[in-house]
């Protein structure tokens, strides 16, 4: 009898007592989008008028991307304001001070142009990142790294996560770096507002041999398959299992 594989186990460990239960990382599919209900509503509304058509949540590679991964949120509110035509930001805590003694520093601050100025900007960004530092920790086993994203389909876009890998036995520092896009104006984050949509990666990747090449024959009959698939019923995405079952056959027994 063969043994059960066993679990990685990657921990999310906060300095700050109250944090972890009052703000724990989530998972990907905790995050609930506005949007996706109205989607979903809307779909259930119209599904039999629109059998044959695209609609959004029957996209696999959205709602797959919902189900991966971590999101670190924020751990308090704050207010940050920007002014057109003036560097950096401002910004304030319900209470201020507390927080700074909690962690024994700064929980916000801009990261100036040594950081920022040779990064490329949409237009309409500020030229600071706006750093919200966390009293999280990432403890992952060996091998294990993260891989930082802006948060798949917000609901909103004045600021986004910068991206990046962190090595946790190099820091184990959970810091959200934000460009920001609001150029005029006050932004309220609440505490538990998403900041940042964290995926863990594996080594070895970097050892994958990429090949482009024609497609030999077997491959164009697998492709004729799923084809068919695709074309016999009225929901398709019904039929999923069964192509994946097929590529299994094909490509991985």
């Amino acid at each position: 009898m063969l043994g059960r594989k066993k679990k990685l186990k990657i921990e999310f460990v906060s300095e700050v007592k109250g944090v972890a239960d009052m703000f724990p990382v989530l998972k990907a599919s905790q995050y609930k989008r506005k949007w996706v209900n109205a989607a979903m509503v809307d779909y259930k509304k119209t599904r039999k008028e629109t059998e044959r058509q695209s609609y959004l949540v029957r996209c696999p590679g959205i709602f797959e991307l919902f189900k991966k991964g971590y999101i670190l949120t924020s751990w308090y509110d704050v207010s940050i304001i920007t002014k057109k035509g003036e560097e950096g930001f401002a910004y304030k805590f319900p209470v201020e001070g507390e927080l700074d003694n909690l962690i024994n520093g700064n929980p916000i601050e801009g990261q100036g142009d040594n950081l920022s100025k040779w990064i490329p900007k949409r237009t309409g960004q500020i030229n600071a990142i706006v750093k919200m530092n966390s009293p999280l920790h990432v403890i992952a086993p060996k091998g294990v790294k993260i891989l930082f994203l802006p948060v798949p389909y917000p609901e909103h876009f004045d600021f986004e996560s910068t991206m990046g890998i962190l090595d946790p036995a190099v820091s184990t520092e959970l810091n959200a770096q934000l460009h920001w896009y609001k150029e005029e104006g006050e932004v309220i984050i609440k505490a538990g507002t998403p900041l940042m949509y964290m995926l863990p990666l594996y080594d070895g990747a970097e050892d994958i041999e990429l090949n482009t090449r024609d497609a030999t024959e077997k491959e164009l009959e697998f492709f004729k398959k799923v084809n068919y698939f695709h074309s016999f019923a009225f929901e398709p995405y019904r039929f999923r299992n069964k192509v994946k079952k097929l590529y299994a056959k094909y490509f991985l027994d």
